[in-house]
């Protein structure tokens, strides 16, 4: 939830990809946002881009796109990654 967040997608929107409400969507954005300590979306963006990187270490194919690559299959909307910019 906090890639898609991060990606600037609304809570309505990501419920709606993982089939959730907006609320539950609040409330574990909430509880992430709490857990590492951050005060907005906007700050999701360089977490983001960490946990991308991250991912992308222990992936099969080793590209930091992969995880977005891997979201997209199941959404038509494409996350920003560190490798796009």
């Amino acid at each position: 939830m906090a890639l898609l967040a991060s990606g600037g997608l609304t809570n309505r929107e990501i419920g709606a990809k993982l089939f959730v409400s907006p609320r539950t969507v609040q409330a574990q954005l909430s509880s992430v946002f709490a857990k590492l300590g951050l005060s907005s979306r906007s700050a999701t963006t360089p977490v983001a881009q960490r946990i991308l990187k991250a991912a992308s270490h222990t992936s099969r194919v080793g590209s930091v796109a992969e995880p977005a690559r891997v979201l997209s299959r199941h959404s038509p909307t494409v996350i920003p990654t560190a490798a796009a910019s």
